[in-house]
């Protein structure tokens, strides 16, 4: 199914967002996901964007590199004031062998040298026996063994007749952008739409965030919205926001405003999650 009537929303027509669909921080990353990331130097999806800055610059110690393959889901054209940046977003298969890996390092010596540490910090911060640690990290990796990963996506909301689009790209050592759209369930027309904006990616608290009405709510065009099956959707068009101030979390950001971001957005696959 393609959509060739091109969509625009008139920010001042659009009420508050149902807090049903609000997408929440990025969660901080636990300690057995830090674990895993020590052990493999992989980024993980669920345990943080953190993890994967943190090891993005650390050296793959010989043979414990992993067999993960990842593909360009699509891109954000953006200039926040400093120039145009274009932010990838991707999808990651992880190897079908990753629990077997993370199983064998486990038990090597540097394995458990750092489950004990965890342990002991655990310890330290509960007064007494935390959780399986090593149990923990295993049963991550057991969970991601050859899955895909995304970092864009799609769900419906049956609840409010709708569906969400999060289209979040980053550069691996830059900015980072979510542009969310809440699109009308029946003809994918466009509902509304804000927009997140990280100047460093590594940091998941401090973003500017645009209004979610008024004269200083994200403007979207959709040029085109495609399904291409029964689980994944392509869409392009162009966005511009005014006057983001820092959210809510931005501690670091506070007195501070972005006057302008505007862009493009071209994504080949958005896949379809499960709905809410």
């Amino acid at each position: 199914m393609k959509l060739k009537p091109m969509f625009a929303i008139d920010p001042r027509s659009v009420g508050p967002c149902p807090s049903v669909v609000a997408r929440p921080p990025a969660p901080r990353m636990s300690s057995p996901c830090k674990l895993l990331a020590c052990l493999l130097l992989i980024p993980l999806a669920g345990c943080g964007e953190a993890m994967a800055n943190a090891t993005g610059t650390a050296k793959v110690p010989p043979g414990g590199a992993t067999a993960n393959h990842e593909r360009l889901q699509g891109t954000i054209e953006l200039d926040a004031g400093n120039g145009l940046a274009v932010l990838r977003s991707m999808a990651t298969t992880f190897d079908p062998q990753l629990g077997k890996q993370v199983a064998a390092r486990l038990e090597s010596g540097q394995g458990q040298r750092q489950i004990e540490r965890a342990n002991q910090r655990v310890q330290a911060a509960t007064g007494g026996k935390g959780p399986d640690m090593a149990g923990q990290v295993q049963a991550i990796a057991d969970s991601y063994a050859g899955k895909t990963v995304y970092t864009s996506d799609i769900r419906h909301v049956a609840i409010v007749g709708q569906y969400t689009v999060s289209l979040d790209a980053k550069l691996p050592q830059g900015a980072r952008a979510v542009l969310s759209l809440r699109l009308h369930e029946k003809d994918f027309s466009l509902k509304s739409a804000t927009l997140s904006y990280y100047p460093d990616a590594a940091d998941m608290f401090s973003a500017f965030a645009s209004a979610k009405s008024g004269p200083d709510a994200v403007s979207v065009r959709i040029d085109s919205f495609e399904r291409i099956n029964d689980t994944t959707f392509a869409m392009q068009g162009s966005f511009q926001a005014s006057h983001l101030k820092p959210a809510a979390l931005a501690k670091k950001l506070q007195g501070r405003s972005l006057d302008r971001v505007q862009g493009r957005f071209s994504f080949a696959e958005i896949p379809l999650k499960p709905g809410l």
